[in-house]
């Protein structure tokens, strides 16, 4: 299993026994506005900042190009630094037959500024027909696009499609426990603070970590997305 794809396991979650029939069924993922509502076929997202594109290999350069403006970045994060590790990093992305990565485009001058996901879809019925919980994650931003609107309108957009279009009943997201920043990202959309497991994994920087979980549940979203609209119109 690939090192990041160990983040796809989370203690008590429930595990099909039939594996093979949910990694053989491609994610649902429909391409939806950033009210939820759907927009259009050819798979990806719509913000008012930004678009999600379903990510490709010919994205490499343009990651290795996010990365490079501060790689000091990305000690704690999966964030390909340099074309031939964004290409690796693509190609796995696109090896998880359970999961939905985007690029993230900024609007305002079309250039590739990060990426986001969801994955680690789970059903718990025999229909498949749409995840009833999922994960999001694997994200990253350059350093221009930090302390923007992207990053939250990314996961209002992922959020908004996976509780209004799949109906999931809850949404999981981690972080290592030293990454104070992302940890600040997380709570402030709202997600609660599950618990922390200690010595998860290796960190990115080959240290023993430990892992904060967070999740937001169904019931929780339409008050954690009008907090997260009213940030995003100021």
């Amino acid at each position: 299993m690939p090192y990041d794809a160990l983040c796809h396991r989370r203690i008590g979650h429930i595990l099909l026994s039939c594996s093979c029939l949910l990694l053989a069924r491609a994610p649902p993922c429909q391409a939806v506005s950033v009210d939820g509502r759907a927009v259009g076929p050819s798979g990806g997202f719509r913000g008012r900042w930004i678009d999600l594109e379903p990510l490709g290999l010919g994205h490499a350069a343009d990651f290795a190009a996010a990365t490079a403006e501060d790689p000091s970045l990305y000690a704690f994060s999966s964030a390909p630094v340099g074309e031939d590790a964004a290409a690796r990093y693509i190609e796995a992305a696109l090896s998880d037959a359970n999961a939905c990565a985007y690029a993230i485009v900024r609007r305002a001058d079309r250039r590739v500024v990060g990426s986001t996901r969801l994955f680690g879809l789970e059903y718990w019925a025999d229909d498949y027909e749409s995840p009833d919980a999922c994960q999001v994650g694997y994200s990253w931003l350059s350093a221009s696009a930090r302390r923007t609107p992207i990053n939250t309108e990314a996961k209002r957009v992922l959020l908004a499609h996976a509780f209004e279009v799949w109906s999931v009943r809850r949404v999981s997201i981690c972080a290592d426990v030293r990454n104070d920043m992302s940890r600040r990202a997380i709570e402030r959309l709202g997600f609660q603070l599950d618990g922390v497991l200690r010595a998860e994994r290796l960190g990115h920087d080959g240290t023993v970590r430990d892992t904060a979980w967070y999740s937001m549940l169904a019931t929780e979203w339409p008050a954690a997305r009008a907090a997260i609209d009213a940030k995003l119109l100021t």
